[in-house]
């Protein structure tokens, strides 16, 4: 009996073992899983922390862009002395001056027109053609132009455009540095379009300059100076082809730029100041033009007076000076921003930045 109580002793003692074991063996594993648990919540918050960290990196870098994006410069350099001039006002002061230039520019060919007949012989179609290229250039580009406002830098946009009619005007006194100025021969010379129809059926007896009437070096001279008034015709028609360029996205990007960097009920006084301006400019083209006109053509001393049929005013001194000044006014257009900084947005990302 001992011996079988032994063994059921042991039995019982055996199976009663490992039973204990199971138990705490499950309660090892639920406590493993708690522990799972809770590390996974534990990572589960450092994940939503590191996001919330890695959502205020990117939005104090932001800040930061949008910092850089309002300050005045030209690419990366723009120091703090420049920043006092990133306003509303000092745009629109610089872009009144650029107004006046390209106005000015514009209305220019206007008080030359006489000039321009009797220097390289032009008829009055041939006038009305460069009078009209002007136009040609502006509706050529004025719809693509309007359409791509919202997508450019209007302030870097409307300095290419200022300086688009500084080339123009430089590019219109070409015919001057290219063929040179008619010589002063001292005599009267008839009207070119009349000469062209008459010529070698008509002489003038006492003109001992050229030879006998019809001959061949006349004629080879005749023909000369025609190709090169075509010449001359072509270049001023394209340089005032390009200024038509340069006028189709000024009206459109100074509203929008205005627009979009003040108050509603302040774009029209500012796009009233800068439209004020450019009214200046026939005034100013016609009052200069008038004053290079009593200028002779190769700016030295001459016989010859302005009342004379074959003065020549110096009609190209106006598009070189003009023409200069709107290159070197299209120069701080570069350093304005995209975006104007405004007084509250400002100080909101100082603050952030501070943070």
């Amino acid at each position: 009996m001992a011996g079988r109580y032994t063994i059921i002793s042991r039995t019982g003692y055996q199976g009663y073992k490992p039973a204990y074991d199971i138990r705490q063996t499950g309660e090892d594993k639920h406590k493993t899983g708690q522990d799972k648990r809770q590390t996974g919540q534990d990572n589960d918050q450092d994940r939503q922390d590191e996001g919330q960290g890695g959502e205020g990196k990117d939005q104090g870098g932001e800040d930061t862009e949008l910092a850089v994006d309002t300050r005045c410069g030209v690419w990366t350099f723009k120091p703090d002395i420049l920043q006092p001039c990133a306003n509303i006002w000092s745009f629109t002061l610089i872009y009144s001056l650029a107004a006046l230039l390209t106005s000015t520019l514009t209305s220019y060919i206007n008080s030359q027109v006489t000039t321009l007949e009797r220097q390289f012989g032009l008829n009055s179609k041939q006038t009305g053609l460069i009078l009209a290229a002007n136009d040609v250039g502006f509706l050529i580009c004025v719809l693509f132009v309007s359409y791509s406002a919202p997508k450019l830098h209007l302030p870097r946009s409307l300095g290419v455009a200022t300086i688009t009619f500084g080339v123009s005007g430089l590019a219109c006194s070409l015919p001057h540095f290219i063929f040179g100025a008619r010589t002063d021969t001292g005599q009267l010379q008839t009207n070119v379009t009349s000469s062209r129809t008459l010529y070698g059926a008509m002489c003038d007896g006492q003109n001992q300059t050229f030879n006998k009437c019809g001959s061949a070096e006349d004629k080879e001279s005749h023909m000369t100076s025609e190709n090169t008034a075509i010449i001359s015709l072509v270049i001023i028609f394209l340089g005032m082809m390009i200024q038509g360029f340069g006028k189709a996205p000024r009206t459109a990007f100074t509203v929008t730029y205005i627009d979009n960097n003040t108050k509603k009920t302040n774009t029209g006084i500012f796009i009233g100041i800068i439209i004020s301006l450019g009214i200046f400019g026939p005034a100013l083209a016609f009052l200069l033009g008038g004053v290079f006109t009593r200028m002779y053509v190769t700016l030295e001393d001459t016989k010859l007076t302005t009342s004379h049929p074959n003065w020549i005013g110096a009609w190209w001194l106006g598009y070189v000076v003009f023409g200069c000044l709107a290159l070197t006014v299209s120069v701080p257009l570069f350093c304005f921003p995209r975006k104007l900084p405004q007084k509250d947005s400002g100080q909101q990302i100082s603050q952030k930045l501070e943070k």
